[in-house]
């Protein structure tokens, strides 16, 4: 019983970690591209990291969709 406990903790703390893994990545592809264009108007760097942040909370809840529509709009703005 505890080995079967066990596996499943451990099998949720690794799925856990993969999906925060994703969540940081798409965040931080949206903070790369802001980062490389120093031209960028304020107000679009504050809209951007307004987005990116809402879709990285969104994605470590577990909700991929919402995460996704926060994440394609950060990146009508680092375009």
């Amino acid at each position: 019983m505890k080995t079967i406990f066990g596996a499943a903790i451990a099998l949720m703390a690794f799925t856990a970690a993969a999906s925060a893994m994703d969540c940081e990545k798409e965040f931080r592809v949206r903070v790369d591209r802001m980062m490389a264009k120093p031209t960028v108007p304020t107000g679009d760097m504050i809209e951007m990291t307004r987005w990116s942040l809402q879709g990285y909370d969104a994605c470590m809840k577990g909700d991929k969709k919402t995460a996704t529509e926060f994440f394609e709009k950060a990146g009508k703005f680092s375009g």
